[in-house]
């Protein structure tokens, strides 16, 4: 781990004469409003500043006397043009001591320090990503769109119009993404094209727009229900039967008839084939998980420390007795002040990080930030207790996701932080249960940490318990060597919910089971209108036909020929071989037999007279008999009168 290091670094003045300009960039995180002002605490006043001419978003004041560099700004949503005694509005910082390119202002004049270029917005807004997702309810058959956009910088206003959208739909922008649903449930012919424009304001007026997109979307086809009849399945031949749900997604929730089967919730599953009729139904479902219901307080740490505990030293987002800044990016500790098992909660890149460590670019706004964790523990934790909204419902699946990064540089990743969170709750008598895993162990990405990018990390679990007391924690599986400190940002928990809204399919299979006691005789088909056995071995002697279960007078040939009215119908055949025996084809639809392969059917060769005899019986009877060449015989009696 690195350590803080002494250094003793000359006082920098702390005076700022007259005329000195101090500029203030409020394009990151303060803008949006009317007014901005600068509190001069040796004062007590607040004096307005005037806009920057052509720089979005900077503003600058200008000393009338000598005054000292502490001073903090105020922003305020009315337009105010005097001078205002002490302080106005609110402002995120806290005042500050003494000057630094890291405050998002800087001074220029007379030896003071300065930034090393001239006054502009940094970060311009501008649209990362922006596209439309669409869903169906299959129940009322409508659809549903949603606008899913991202972006840098810190705009004011995003404005959604278009054919379908009336009016036009105005938002104020949350956190560096947001999902906008400008269709709520509608009908509408699938397939109609509608175009979309989207457009970022970087003020609430919508006078200065930094960025648009054009969109075009489709309808969603309505695939919420399809039927797939197996027919009839011989179980005492397939004992199993495989059903796949029809499209992949997220979640699948199967179904015997109406009631929730317990086997199983992937896309396919095997089951035991048994008699009668059986329905299974699987629904598919695209996860989407919104904002609105997230079950974390102070998730996105913009509360500070409220909403959860540590059980490393948390390191206040401002400079004290024990701590000396000696430049950008470099900090030190006195002697005696704690210098490891820190996390600190910062918007500001360089308000804690040493000087062997990255400035990292805020996700949105605050983040947790954790350094030289050489002891086990948790590193951040909530429950209920703090967190009254986590709670867990059986059998419900939670979505669960948090952003992570790292500060170190590629020569100090050398113990990638090793990040688990686990999940654990209290039984009904308030015993606390063992702690599971809430998704796999998340590992610090190298190739990530070279640009110093932030990552979402997701996982899905199911609840196996009601809960009405939960914690969820994470703690740093690496904790010795330089590397793994990391950086966390909106920790998020909250219940999918399976709607039809975000419902992707419905898949229904039907069969009915039977016990056929069939020998397995093949049936195949020819001509289109005729059904056989093959007899090639000449092992049958008779034939009979059956119909749903039901003799055919007169079908005792080798041939069935059938209507087409009697392709959904179940056709068998009892045959009787030459031992005696007697054995049954397995049923099938006649209509499945024809998708078959067709087939020439075998037919034995006529036999063959070689002779006939006569022998009277009696005066007007006589027995005629002929004999073939296979040795056989037939007899016929007649009557002469």
């Amino acid at each position: 781990m690195l350590l803080a290091v002494l250094a003793i670094i000359p006082a920098r003045a702390n005076t700022i004469p007259a005329g000195a300009t101090i500029y203030l960039d409020a394009s990151q995180g303060w803008c949006c409003h009317t007014s901005y002002l600068i509190y001069l605490s040796a004062k007590d006043s607040s004096y307005v500043m005037s806009p920057v001419e052509g720089v979005a978003g900077v503003y600058k004041f200008v000393t009338r006397f000598e005054t000292q560099e502490n001073f903090r700004f105020c922003y305020s949503d009315n337009a105010i043009t005097e001078t205002q005694k002490g302080p106005v509005g609110t402002f995120t910082q806290q005042d500050i001591t003494g000057w630094t390119a890291t405050r998002p202002y800087y001074i220029m004049g007379d030896g003071i320090g300065r930034w090393d270029k001239t006054a502009t917005s940094k970060g311009e807004t501008a649209f990362k990503s922006v596209e439309i997702r669409t869903s169906t309810d299959c129940v009322d058959s409508v659809y549903f769109a949603t606008v899913v956009a991202e972006w840098d910088g810190a705009p004011c206003k995003i404005k959604v119009s278009g054919d379908v959208v009336s009016p036009a739909m105005t938002v104020t922008p949350q956190g560096k993404k947001m999902d906008i649903q400008f269709v709520n449930g509608k009908k509408e012919t699938a397939g109609t094209e509608h175009s979309i424009k989207v457009q970022l304001y970087a003020d609430n007026k919508m006078e200065q727009m930094v960025d648009e997109k054009d969109l075009i979307f489709a309808v969603p086809e309505m695939m919420c229900e399809e039927e797939h009849d197996l027919g009839t399945i011989c179980i005492d031949e397939q004992k199993q039967i495989t059903l796949n749900a029809g499209v992949t997604g997220d979640h699948y929730y199967w179904y015997e008839g109406e009631s929730k089967t317990p086997f199983s919730e992937e896309k396919s599953v095997t089951l035991n084939t048994s008699d009668g009729d059986h329905v299974y139904k699987v629904e598919t479902f695209k996860t989407i998980l919104e904002p609105g219901r997230d079950l974390m307080a102070n998730g996105g740490f913009e509360d500070g420390t409220n909403g959860f505990t540590s059980d490393y030293n948390h390191v206040v987002n401002t400079l004290n007795d024990n701590e000396k800044r000696t430049g950008e990016g470099e900090y030190y500790m006195k002697p005696g002040a704690i210098q490891n098992n820190l996390f600190t909660i910062t918007s500001n890149p360089h308000s804690q990080f040493w000087r062997d460590y990255k400035a990292v670019t805020p996700h949105g706004g605050n983040y947790f930030a954790l350094f030289d964790a050489g002891a086990k523990g948790y590193a951040w934790r909530t429950n209920t207790d703090i967190n009254p909204n986590l709670k867990l419902m059986k059998d419900s699946v939670y979505g669960f996701s948090f952003w992570v990064t790292s500060p170190n540089k590629p020569e100090y990743f050398n113990k990638p932080a090793v990040l688990q969170f686990v999940i654990c709750w209290k039984d009904a008598d308030g015993n606390l249960q063992p702690e599971v895993n809430l998704g796999p162990a998340y590992t610090t990405k190298k190739e990530a940490i070279n640009v110093f990018t932030w990552e979402q990390v997701t996982a899905d679990w199911k609840a196996p318990v009601d809960a009405e007391w939960v914690q969820i924690g994470v703690y740093d599986k690496s904790t010795d060597g330089q590397g793994n400190d990391f950086c966390l940002d909106d920790i998020m928990f909250q219940k999918v919910e399976m709607r039809t809204t975000n419902m992707a399919k419905r898949d229904v299979y039907k069969y009915t089971g039977k016990d056929c006691s069939c020998a397995g005789i093949p049936m195949y088909s020819k001509w289109g209108d005729v059904v056989f056995v093959d007899n090639s071995k000449g092992d049958y002697v008779t034939y009979q036909w059956y119909l749903e279960n039901e003799i055919v007078a007169g079908a005792t040939e080798q041939y069935y020929r059938f209507t087409p009215d009697q392709l959904q119908k179940e056709i068998h055949v009892e045959v009787v071989c030459k031992d005696g025996s007697i054995l049954s084809s397995c049923p099938l639809m006649i209509g499945d037999i024809t998708k078959g392969v067709e087939k020439d059917p075998y037919i034995a060769p006529a036999k063959k007279v070689v002779g006939r005899r006569t022998y009277w019986v009696g005066a007007s009877l006589r027995i005629e008999q002929t004999i073939y060449d296979d040795g056989s015989t037939k007899n016929d009696k007649y009557f002469d009168l």
